[in-house]
């Protein structure tokens, strides 16, 4: 599991304040696990599948631009409103985008306070 993984799935962990956006970078195969305190929700404020231009992320440099605008739709559903989620960052998840390359996911969220 990559660094900005650990660092969302341990921010629960660490006690981070509600509301502070937690940003995650998944690569193909890795488990996405999103988390809230207790008395909180995830709300999805951002997400990017694909591959950006000139960029070095999961173990891979490449020239070429591409995305999934249907992304944060597909996250959303998974996880927007729960405590928690979790998932495969596959292509069976999120599909192909960037043939011949592997896409990875990015996912900024934060926790909101359920009243």
């Amino acid at each position: 599991m990559r660094l900005h993984a650990v660092i969302a799935i341990s921010a629960f962990l660490t006690g981070f304040s509600a509301g502070q956006i937690q940003e995650a970078l998944f690569c193909p195969g890795e488990t996405i696990q999103l988390r809230c305190p207790r008395g909180h929700q995830v709300v999805v404020s951002y997400v990017f599948y694909g591959r950006r231009q000139n960029q070095w992320q999961c173990h891979l440099y490449v020239r070429h631009w591409c995305t999934d605008p249907d992304a944060v739709h597909k996250i959303r559903r998974l996880c927007q409103g729960k405590r928690s989620c979790q998932a495969t960052a596959d292509e069976s998840l999120l599909g192909t985008k960037c043939p011949p390359y592997t896409s990875y996911l990015i996912i900024e969220y934060y926790c909101f306070k359920l009243m």
